[in-house]
């Protein structure tokens, strides 16, 4: 006689559907449990996947050699003999339909069923076919044991039958079990479910309750609190809505609200704004009542008066309206409640909050005085006229500089720590590739340079783990937070531990064989071998970008000094934070490379000269007549404010270039002969414009089946950099040789650092990890990268992607720590990020303006010219502008307040004629700016612009208006 396993087997060979069920119902437990292995192992020929021959159009065809049939019999079979976590690893939940099972469960149900069936309840999708008529024969029949939450998922379906075509709405069938009614229909309102879904525009159970309510099939006082309480059940903002909207269709009267007012107060911790606009509604209609738990509503103030929404706070206010006046003896303790609106920084919220206090409060209750004077600086002026009689009156601003400490004298500048001993340079070198600061770069070359005399075998090794991060960071995969200066500066660490071999061969036998062991495995996995072995000169971006050649040139200054054992500093490793070197420590390095009879790099020179600073001139001018001689004594001089010309005899002429340029830019025109360039780049002046671009796209017709071009729009900023040669010249890197090794090969002009400022990229991959660093190679003067920066990142206005946001993110990080005159480019930076689609971005740019402001090196009517213009063509909108300015650029101080005003008034004055979205916002702010500098609208184009706006009537007519009423507006 055949065994189990063979029998069935030659049954799914064949395809006997019919036999199967006879065939399973002489397994006892333990032939279930016997045949598991065999069953498996036909699962794993069956179910497999694989090329079944070619397509129609020549490729690979993959599918399934069982049938149809074969794979439900095994799944059938899965049903019967596996455990559940057997079955729902073999993927047969298609056996779950009344179809099928309504032919199984009478012999065999399994024990996990009742568990598998009523885990679908905490699923995210439920099969269509588990609903819950099928649900409850289940029930009934004894094979699953009822679950509340699975039910609430499935009844919401219960009130349709299936259609051909969609589905009819039969409400009736909730009444064919009584349990439904009875108890059922509650879960919806204790598990939420998916009512919200099967309701859909026309509002099928919405009137279900409704009308079963009024026919007395449910209780109406349950419907309503139960509704009631799903606003504080965690449900999400969808279900928590559509609860709000079955409260409202209900129409609860007076009498059913005060008695829900306990658990609708409540409501106003939820963390959804409708539910909490809703309910403040419907207290609104109750509140005049004497039934009303004024208290309860008192203690839920504070968090919803502090609500973004709008709304909700309006609604909070006419509510402490109608209690002020209707409960004399606490109009005081209302109005302090109230004040704490006055924290929003909107016209009409803090005008309906100041009108309240001023008609309830009692102007001389030292409570009510102290409560709304804590909001005085924030107060909007149509408000604070309002209050005046509450407010501390303000001492006249005699000298508003003061307030900033606007002075000449230097501020503290944060030193930079330099390695003392060897240990610290090991711990610089394990931090140098994490961009904890971006100085590490420049610190760990010139560490080394100090310490190039101290590689005993011991200290090798303790360099060891640096190496390997150098070989990770050159040989690794890419990650997100790397830049190609950490490339770059791995591959300096790398060649000088090759260097130490050459020099120390027994000493560095340590990195030796981690360097052949790195080598090796890389060789193993068959992988190039060329970029691990190539050395620091070989270095290069794939774009080819310049704009990483000052960087390179700086650690190949150090590299030669290091491969001829010379003890030199670089000169341009910084001393204070950001990336600052003092002037007098410029001076000592430089005296060290004259003392040694050898030349600086030029390349560290420049870097050196654009960073350094001078807190006090006279002692640094007596330092250098000390220590210093020559072109380097004079040039020292001429960064200090001495007189100096430009000489044939200069051997420094790209250090000179920079010196004019990061410090007396005023005298560019006596200097730009030491330059290929025009003034105008080397000053950062460009072109610009912005505008809604005109363009074609491709688009597929799935008709014609092919690309199409359809005519599409999209904004574009348009940066022109105008950079002409005129001069030959010779090659960066064979020029810092030719200085480096004494060659005397004449070139008709020298590259400097101004031939090198680029960002050349089509999309984002690493620069934006690098941008810092690029920066503050010229923290004084950093127009040029900004000038890229605007050029690449806003071609097409908005940011493209995370890359261009964390690029300009991190631009904005480090002018931050940078205090400089901004130039042309600095001001289309900032005034374009204002209007970006990045929170992040705008609240920096804003900060900058505030900094910008205090400093006095920034142009408010520049920057609002530009925006202006962007706003001309509508290419952003304009509410990110508003909403920056109400979020803390107002009434920041009178300084500020007069600069704000100068800002507004050249942005309108660069607006089209014809007004964009959110103008009147634009103008409410801009009244409010005029009224607080109690100054009149001078400027002819503003004032044009603001009359060819009155003429487009709606709202904009009536502000206006106020401005003209207000404040004459003078006409040229």
């Amino acid at each position: 006689m055949s065994t189990f396993a063979e029998q069935y087997l030659k049954l799914l060979q064949e395809q006997r559907q019919a036999d199967l069920f006879p065939l399973l119902q002489t397994l006892t437990d333990a032939e279930k449990k016997k045949f598991v292995p065999e069953l498996k192992k036909l699962d794993t020929q069956y179910f497999k996947y694989e090329i079944i021959g070619k397509s129609k159009w020549g490729g690979d065809e993959y599918g399934f050699k069982s049938t149809d049939i074969q794979r439900y019999i095994l799944n059938i079979t899965h049903f019967v003999v596996y455990n559940r976590k057997d079955f729902e690893k073999a993927n047969s939940g298609s056996v779950i339909k009344k179809k099928v099972l309504d032919t199984i469960l009478p012999w065999h149900c399994p024990t996990w069923f009742s568990d598998y069936m009523n885990s679908f309840g905490g699923n995210e999708f439920i099969p269509h076919f588990i609903d819950y008529e099928w649900y409850m024969e289940l029930v009934e029949g004894g094979y699953v044991t009822e679950s509340a939450s699975l039910i609430a998922r499935i009844l919401p379906r219960a009130i349709f039958k299936p259609l051909d075509r969609g589905q009819a709405y039969h409400p009736e069938l909730l009444a064919e079990r009584p349990v439904t009614l009875q108890k059922h229909i509650w879960y919806i309102f204790e598990h939420g479910g998916e009512v919200h879904w099967s309701d859909g525009n026309e509002q099928y159970w919405l009137k279900t309750f409704k009308d079963f309510c009024e026919r007395g099939l449910l209780e109406r006082s349950r419907v309503l609190k139960e509704a009631a309480m799903c606003f504080n059940r965690n449900f999400n903002q969808s279900l928590a809505g559509w609860f709000t909207n079955l409260l409202v269709y209900l129409e609860p009267n007076k009498a059913e609200l005060i008695k829900l007012q306990s658990i609708l107060l409540n409501t106003l911790n939820s963390p959804h704004s409708k539910p909490v606009n809703t309910v403040l509604k419907l207290l609104k209609d109750i509140a005049g009542d004497d039934g009303f738990e004024q208290d309860q509503f008192i203690e839920h103030c504070p968090l919803v008066l502090s609500s973004d929404s709008k709304t909700t706070v309006t609604n909070t206010l006419m509510i402490l309206e109608k209690l002020a006046k209707k409960h004399q003896n606490r109009r005081n303790e209302i109005s302090i409640l109230a004040s704490q609106a006055l924290i929003h920084q909107d016209d009409k919220l803090q005008v309906r909050t100041a009108k309240l206090i001023s008609k309830y409060a009692d102007s001389t209750s030292l409570d009510v005085w102290e409560a709304v004077s804590a909001y005085q600086q924030g107060l909007l002026f149509e408000a604070r006229t309002i209050l005046e009689p509450f407010l501390i009156p303000e001492a006249p601003a005699d000298d508003e500089a003061a307030h900033f400490n606007l002075t000449t004298e230097p501020a503290e500048r944060e030193p930079i720590p330099f390695p003392k001993n060897f240990d610290e340079l090991v711990y610089l070198a394990s931090q140098a590739f994490d961009q904890n600061e971006a100085y590490h770069f420049d610190l760990l070359p010139a560490a080394i340079l100090s310490f190039q005399h101290e590689m005993t075998e011991d200290n090798i090794r303790k360099l060891l783990p640096a190496f390997q991060r150098a070989f990770k960071t050159t040989t690794g995969d890419w990650v997100s937070d790397r830049g190609y200066l950490d490339s770059l500066l791995s591959k300096f660490l790398t060649s000088y531990g090759l260097l130490l071999i050459k020099f120390y061969p027994s000493a560095a036998q340590s990195f030796k064989d981690l360097y052949d062991d790195h080598l090796s495995k890389l060789k193993e996995k068959n992988q190039d071998t060329r970029w691990f072995e190539s050395g620091i000169k070989a270095w290069e971006v794939y774009t080819h970008s310049k704009g990483y050649k000052p960087h390179k040139h700086i650690l190949l200054n150090a590299f030669w000094a290091l491969e001829h054992n010379l003890q030199v500093p670089l000169l341009s490793t910084p001393t204070h934070q950001p990336s600052l070197v003092d002037v007098k420590e410029l001076i000592r390095r430089i005296s060290v490379y004259q003392s040694r009879n050898t030349r600086p790099g030029l390349m560290d020179y420049q870097v050196a000269v654009m960073r350094c600073f001078a807190d006090n001139r006279d002692e640094a001018i007596s330092l250098a007549n000390t220590l210093l001689r020559g072109e380097s004594r004079q040039l020292i001089g001429f960064i200090l404010g001495e007189d100096h010309q430009p000489a044939p005899q200069h051997h420094l002429q790209p250090v000179w270039l920079a010196a004019v340029l990061t410090h007396r830019r005023h005298l560019i025109n006596q200097w730009a002969g030491y330059s290929k360039w025009s003034e105008e780049y080397l000053l950062a002046n460009f072109s610009w414009s912005s505008y809604i671009e005109h363009y074609e796209q491709d688009r597929y017709n799935y008709q014609t089946r092919v690309n199409e071009k359809i005519p599409a729009t999209r904004e574009a900023v348009i940066v022109s950099i105008d950079k002409k040669e005129a001069t030959p010249v010779i090659s960066g890197i064979k020029s810092l040789w030719n200085k480096l090794t004494g060659n005397k090969t004449a070139a008709a002009y020298e590259e400097g650092y101004f031939d090198f400022v680029e960002l050349k990229y089509k999309y984002i991959s690493a620069e934006q990890n690098d941008i810092k660093r690029l920066i503050y190679l010229s923290p004084h003067w950093p127009e040029h990268w900004l000038m890229y920066i605007n050029k690449d990142a806003f071609r097409y206005f908005d940011l493209q992607g995370e890359n261009d946001k964390k690029l300009v993110i991190y631009a904005l990080e480090a002018l931050m720590t940078l205090k400089y005159n901004y130039g042309e480019a600095g001001h289309l930076f900032i005034a374009t990020c204002m209007l970006l689609n990045d929170k992040t971005v705008r609240l920096y740019a804003a900060e900058l303006w505030i900094k910008g402001v205090k400093e006095q090196t920034l142009n408010s009517k520049k920057l609002g010219e530009i925006i202006g213009k962007h706003e001309y063509n509508g290419l952003a909108p304009l509410k990110r502008f508003t909403d920056l300015i109400f979020s803390g650029m107002l009434h920041i101080s009178p300084v500020h307040d007069r600069e704000m005003e100068q800002l507004l008034t050249a942005c309108i004055s660069s607006m089209n004629k014809k007004p964009v979205n959110n103008t009147k916002k634009l103008l409410d702010i801009y009244l409010e700016v005029l009224a607080a500098n109690k100054q009149p609208v001078i400027d002819a184009q503003a004032s044009a612009i603001l009359t060819e706006w009155e003429k487009s009537g709606n709202s904009l007519t009536a502000v206006i208006g106020r401005i003209k009423q207000g404040f004459s507006i003078q006409k040229s």
